[in-house]
């Protein structure tokens, strides 16, 4: 409930933050100052090459560099509060993981508690052989076959998909994800075998790809608003055409996180 709440409200400022300073590019230039006189109150226009003094017919321009004052400290708020979600739901992320860390210190306590694991057994088969919403695009990619009937779009893909299911742990391939406003299908959705926790795994594989990286890092960038925060539940492993996925690095990913 709480991470709910904790993404909406980053989603919130976000958009505030667009919003803001999308309007602050369309605003005039200079920075108004204020200076009493007597009474009344005298306004100028600063410029790095000094200032001019904005008189009283052109108030509408004083209003507007007021305004844009307002914003910039509005702004710089705002910009404060992200950077304090963003640990904020670092840290709530890595809490969440403490039955996690539990069990996997703790193996004979999870042999005690058997029963409880057969269910959640039968629920992540069940999970991992629902139908799900998939992505559609690009069909003609998808031809790397398996002898269990799933097909992959990259050699790297299938050799994850298969240290996977050597592992038993339950995933699916490139399932729907609603993130605000837009829809990811990341390649793998995995639940983990011990504790049901939601992982996603992200393979990119054209790191050497100056378009590739740039779209790509705006995905990550995208997960992390969402409180999705990689290296603790989005895992992601890369490569470039010199330098390909090993099985040793999905291994130590693998191992990492589930043990």
């Amino acid at each position: 409930m709480f991470s709910e709440q904790l993404k909406k409200e980053q989603e919130r400022i976000h958009n505030q933050v667009a919003d803001i300073e999308a309007k602050l590019e369309a605003m005039p230039k200079g920075k108004l100052i204020c200076m009493k006189n007597r009474k009344w109150y005298k306004w100028y226009a600063s410029y790095e090459g000094g200032r001019i003094y904005i008189p009283s017919h052109k108030r509408s321009f004083a209003e507007e560099l007021a305004e844009k004052r307002y914003l910039m400290v509005l702004l710089e708020e705002l910009k404060n509060k992200q950077e304090i979600l963003v640990h904020l739901g670092e840290r709530y992320a890595y809490c969440s993981r403490e039955t996690e860390f539990f069990l996997e210190k703790n193996p004979g306590i999870c042999e005690l508690l058997r029963v409880s694991q057969k269910n959640l057994s039968d629920e992540l088969a069940e999970w991992a052989s629902t139908k799900y919403e998939r992505s559609t695009s690009y069909p003609e990619h998808l031809k790397f076959d398996t002898y269990w009937g799933e097909v992959f779009r990259s050699k790297s893909e299938l050799m994850i998909a298969t240290r996977l299911r050597e592992r038993e742990i339950p995933y699916r391939y490139e399932c729907a994800l609603e993130l605000g406003n837009e829809t990811l299908y990341p390649d793998f959705t995995i639940r983990h075998p011990r504790t049901g926790k939601v992982y996603y795994y992200e393979h990119f594989g054209k790191m050497d790809d100056v378009g590739y990286r740039n779209r790509n890092m705006s995905r990550v960038e995208l997960y992390a608003k969402h409180g999705i925060i990689p290296g603790v539940h989005l895992i992601m492993s890369f490569e470039t055409q010199d330098e390909p996925l090993s099985l040793y690095t999905i291994e130590s990913l693998l191992t990492q996180y589930f043990g």
